[in-house]
């Protein structure tokens, strides 16, 4: 083999371990940078479900039980669970709708029974100010309907304990990721369930800070 051969074997081989340590590299940086989001992903779901369960201990469920129909929106009870609601809504300064909903005969279908934007003002609702409140803008009230079929975690565990739903969900108010957890009466009975959710765009904002003590959860919202 001649000294020419010799060396242009040797520099093939050069750059074909350079090419094979790059791409190890790059092959181990995709799998800590996806494992990483996981992780944060995981923290995130821990984090909502943290808050919304304190959260729920702050809502009265006799003024729960009190709203039946929209005409007990003039009621004293359903101005506390509004200003309730509103309240977790400011401290969890992430969180943009909180809700309560509970359970009727159809069991893909719940009610609301109270929700934090429902005595807002047109102007408080029109958020991006173009003078309309458009759908994802508006406010629910006593009695209106949620389909629930396509949402799991409402069918079921978040009436029993806290949870959050597996994935984002879509729906008329946009891309969200949702709390929930059991509101109980003075029986330890389950009588509806308190949601709190984050837009697509601030849970993965939050996402990428800071990983929290679980006791001080509810400060990241």
């Amino acid at each position: 083999m001649s000294l020419q051969t010799s060396k242009h074997n040797s520099g093939s081989r050069v750059v074909f371990i350079s090419v094979l340590v790059c791409l190890l590299v790059t092959g181990l940086g995709w799998s800590f940078w996806l494992r990483g989001q996981t992780i944060l992903r995981s923290d995130l779901r821990d984090r909502l479900q943290s808050t919304t369960s304190i959260a729920a201990e702050l809502i009265d469920a006799r003024d729960v039980e009190a709203i039946q129909s929209p005409k007990d929106m003039d009621t004293e009870a359903f101005q506390r669970l509004v200003t309730a609601l509103k309240d977790i809504r400011t401290y969890a300064k992430h969180i943009h709708f909180a809700y309560i909903m509970r359970r009727t005969e159809d069991p893909m279908l719940l009610e609301f029974v109270a929700d934090a934007d429902a005595l807002s003002t047109l102007d408080e609702l029109d958020l991006n100010e173009n003078g309309v409140v458009d759908a994802g803008e508006e406010g629910s009230h006593p009695g209106e309907l949620y389909d629930i079929s396509g949402m799991p975690a409402l069918q079921g565990e978040a009436f029993v304990r806290p949870t959050v739903d597996p994935r984002f969900t879509d729906d008329q108010w946009g891309i969200l990721l949702s709390g929930y957890a059991p509101i109980r009466n003075a029986q330890g009975e389950v009588i509806a369930v308190l949601g709190l959710c984050l837009p697509c765009g601030r849970a993965l904002g939050i996402a990428s800070t800071h990983t929290p003590s679980p006791r001080n959860a509810t400060h990241y919202f």
